[in-house]
C-alpha cells in the first residue's frame, strides 16, 4: 500500500474530477439530513406522547421491519443495477417522508405516522448500503477508494450536522410535522442525482439463467461468504457498534436535554448536531489515512469514542456535553471510514450488494439493541448509567476482534476497484465472478501522458486496455476515427483475430489504463459462451467501422 499523503487536498482532488462521485455524495448528504432529521422528529413526536419508553418502542418498530425486509428487497432487486436501485430507494424514501409529514400535520392517528416511518426506514435501508457498493465502482484507482470513503464521511458528517440542527429549529417553530415536511422537499433532488450515475450490474453471472433463483438464494450466498471470511466477520462488529452508538445518541440527547440539562426537547436537535459536527472533524482528520494502513486507526477510534461516550455521564454543563458529543462523533467517523474501506476491499464483487445489505442489517440490529437497552438503563440509573453502559461495548468488540484486526490490512486484497471497472464494460459484463476476479488480478495500471502512443497501427497486439481515467484518440492512416473516454476499452481486435493492430491510439490527456495481457484476456473470453459472443460483437463492430471487415 502506498504511504503517500495529500490529506484533505487529495480527497478534494478526487471528488473534483469525478462527476459520478460528486452526484453520489450530494444525494447521500441530503438523504443523511433526511435520515437524522426524521429520526429526531419521530423520537420527539413519540417522546412527547409517551416518554423515553415510547420513543424506544417506536425506534424498534421502525428497525425490525427494516432488519427483516431490506436485505431481501436488496437481494431481489440487485440485478437492476446498483445505481438504478439506489434511485428507486431515494424516490420511495422521499415519498414516504412526505407521507409522515402529512400525517403529523393533519393530526392523523399515530399508527399512520409510524406505518409511514416504517416504509421510510425500509426504503432508506435498501439505499444506504448501495452508496458503499458504488464507491469501488466509480473510483478510478484503488488508491482513490479511501479518499472516496472519506468524502462520503464528509457528506455524512454534514448531513448529521444539518439534519438534527434543521429539525431542531423547525420543531421549535411548529413541531415535528413541519420538520418532516421541509426535509421531504429537500429530498426531491436525490432520485435525479442518483439516476445520473451509470448503472453497473454486480453479482449476476448470467441474469437470464439466474432470474428464477430469486433474492433469497443470493442473500443466503452472501451470508455464507460473510460467515466463511474471518476478516469480514471481524469487521462487521464495528459498523454494528457504531450504529449502536448512533442509536444511543439519538435517544440520549433527548434525555440529556430534557432531564439533565433541562433545556427543552428542541435543544436535543442542537446537541445531536454537535455529534454531526464531530463527525466532520473526524472525517477531516481521516484525510491523513489516504494510502495508509487502517487497522490501528480503527481500533484507536473505537476506544477513544467509547471513553468520550462514558465521560458524558459526568456532563453537567452544555459546554462539556457539546465537547464530548463532538469527540464521540469524530471517533465514530474515523472508525466508520476505516472499517468501510476494509470491508470494501475484502468483499467479493459477486455478492457485494447482498453482503452490504446484510451488513446494513447488522447496523439495524445495533440500533435496535440501543433502543432496547438505553430506556432500560435510564430507568435503572438515569442517563448517566446509559452513557457508561453503552460505552462498554466498543472495548469488548476490540478485545474479541483484536487478534484478527492485526492481519486485516494484509489479507483484504480483493481487487474490487479493478473488478468494478471491468464489470462496467460490455465486453466483460457477463464474465463469471471468479473469472472476473482472476482477470482483475492480472491487470496492471499504465499511465500515459498527452500525445503518447499507447498502441500503434501495424504492430503486434499483446494487450487489451481499459481506460480508468482520461481520454484517447483513435486514428487510422492519420484519419481520426473516434475519441474514447473513461469506462471504454480497446485492443481486442488483434487479440481475437490473426491481424496486427488496425489503428493507432494516443492519449489526449493524462490517462490511466488497466493493461491486460493476451493470455489472461483470451482465457477470460473462453470462460463463458456469452462472454465470447459479446467480445466478438464488439470486435466485429470496430473492424467494420475501421473498414477491416471483409
Amino acid at each position: 500500500m502506498h504511504t503517500g499523503g495529500g490529506g484533505s487536498s487529495r480527497v478534494v482532488k478526487v471528488v473534483a474530477r469525478n462527476h459520478a462521485l460528486r452526484r453520489l455524495l450530494v444525494a447521500y448528504m441530503v438523504m443523511t439530513i433526511a435520515e437524522y432529521g426524521q429520526w429526531l422528529a419521530l423520537i420527539v413526536y413519540a417522546y412527547i406522547r409517551g416518554g423515553a419508553t415510547a420513543a424506544g418502542v417506536v425506534v424498534i418498530l421502525q428497525l425490525v421491519p427494516s432488519l427483516l425486509l431490506a436485505p431481501v428487497v436488496s437481494a431481489r432487486l440487485s440485478r437492476l443495477g446498483a445505481a438504478r436501485l439506489l434511485t428507486w430507494s431515494y424516490a420511495a424514501s422521499t415519498l414516504s417522508l412526505a407521507c409522515i409529514a402529512g400525517a403529523m400535520l393533519a393530526g392523523a392517528p399515530t399508527a399512520v405516522v409510524y406505518a409511514a416511518a416504517v416504509i421510510f426506514t425500509v426504503a432508506l435501508s435498501v439505499g444506504r448500503p448501495l452508496q458503499h457498493v458504488l464507491m469501488p465502482l466509480v473510483v478510478r484507482h484503488p488508491d482513490e477508494l479511501t479518499a472516496a470513503n472519506i468524502a462520503t464521511s464528509w457528506s455524512e458528517g454534514l448531513g448529521t450536522l444539518a439534519g438534527p440542527a434543521l429539525a431542531g429549529v423547525l420543531i421549535s417553530i411548529d413541531g415535528p410535522g413541519l420538520a418532516c415536511a421541509v426535509i421531504a422537499v429537500l429530498c426531491v433532488c436525490t432520485p435525479v442525482l442518483a439516476a445520473g450515475v451509470r448503472s453497473v450490474r454486480v453479482g449476476a453471472e448470467d441474469i437470464e439463467e439466474q432470474e428464477e433463483e430469486g433474492g433469497l438464494a443470493d442473500l443466503l450466498g452472501a451470508a455464507r461468504v460473510i460467515v466463511s471470511q474471518p476478516n469480514t466477520r471481524a469487521l462487521i462488529a464495528f459498523p454494528a457498534g457504531a450504529a449502536a452508538i448512533e442509536g444511543a445518541i439519538d435517544l440520549l440527547v433527548v434525555a440529556l436535554a430534557v432531564q439533565v440539562l433541562k433545556t427543552g426537547p428542541g435543544s436535543a436537535g442542537y446537541l445531536g448536531a454537535t455529534f454531526g459536527a464531530g463527525g466532520l472533524l473526524g472525517a477531516a482528520v481521516a484525510g491523513g489515512l489516504v494510502g495508509r494502513r487502517l487497522a490501528i486507526p480503527l481500533v484507536i477510534a473505537a476506544l477513544v469514542g467509547a471513553a468520550a461516550l462514558g465521560a458524558l455521564a459526568l456532563a453537567s454543563t452544555v459546554l462539556l456535553a457539546v465537547l464530548l458529543l463532538a469527540l464521540v462523533g469524530a471517533a465514530r467517523s474515523v472508525q466508520s471510514i476505516s472499517a468501510q474501506t476494509l470491508l470494501q476491499r475484502s468483499t467479493p464483487l459477486d455478492v457485494v450488494v447482498c453482503a452490504f445489505a446484510l451488513i446494513e442489517s447488522m447496523r439495524d440490529i445495533g440500533m435496535g439493541f440501543s433502543a432496547l437497552i438505553v430506556p432500560l438503563l435510564i430507568s435503572i440509573g438515569g442517563p448517566g448509567a446509559a452513557f457508561v453502559g453503552m460505552a462498554c461495548f466498543a472495548p469488548l468488540a476490540v478485545l474479541l476482534a483484536g487478534r484478527r484486526i492485526r492481519h486485516i490490512d494484509a489479507e483484504a486484497s480483493i481487487p474490487v476497484v479493478e473488478m468494478g471497472t471491468l464489470r462496467s464494460m460490455k465486453i466483460f459484463s457477463a464474465l463469471p465472478a471468479a473469472s472476473l476476479e482472476t482477470l482483475a488480478r492480472e491487470a496492471e495500471y499504465v499511465n500515459a501522458g498527452p500525445g503518447t502512443a499507447i498502441i500503434s497501427e501495424g504492430e503486434e497486439g499483446e494487450h487489451y486496455y481499459a481506460i480508468t481515467d482520461g481520454s484517447v484518440l483513435v486514428t487510422q492512416n492519420e484519419r481520426e476515427l473516434r475519441t474514447m473516454h473513461t469506462g471504454e476499452g480497446f485492443g481486442e481486435i488483434a487479440l481475437l483475430h490473426p491481424v496486427r493492430r488496425t489503428a493507432t491510439v494516443r492519449a489526449t490527456s493524462q490517462t490511466t489504463l488497466l493493461s491486460i495481457g493476451r493470455e489472461p484476456f483470451l482465457t477470460a473470453m473462453r470462460a463463458h459462451p456469452s462472454v465470447s459472443a459479446a467480445a466478438e460483437r464488439v470486435a466485429a463492430g470496430l473492424m467494420q467501422d475501421a473498414g477491416q471487415l471483409s
